[in-house]
């Protein structure tokens, strides 16, 4: 048992050494984070990736997107104070 939780704290301390190293490199390059507050507390965030691909007459720029990972804390927000649509407004300014 007590080899069992070593190898996982091992394998956590791996999976955030290996997350920190991705987001150090990618962030703000080819991951792209948002994030909306309310009252100085984080209510909801979403990711999205940027990948090159194979030239293809339907993508202008070779690129496309994933979002990934989107989160919304519905006990502390209400869905409609989302209206206007905060993540696809980001988008846009890309």
């Amino acid at each position: 048992m007590k080899k069992t939780i070593r190898s996982l704290q091992k394998s956590k301390r791996l999976f955030e050494e290996q997350t920190r190293a991705f987001l150090a490199e990618h962030l703000d390059d080819t991951l792209f984070s948002w994030h909306a507050e309310k009252d100085n507390q984080l209510v909801a965030v979403a990711f999205l990736e940027i990948a090159e691909r194979l030239p293809h007459p339907e993508r202008k720029h070779g690129r496309t997107g994933t979002i990934l990972n989107v989160y919304t804390d519905t006990k502390n927000i209400e869905t409609k104070e989302l209206q206007g649509n905060w993540f696809s407004n980001c988008l846009r300014k890309l």
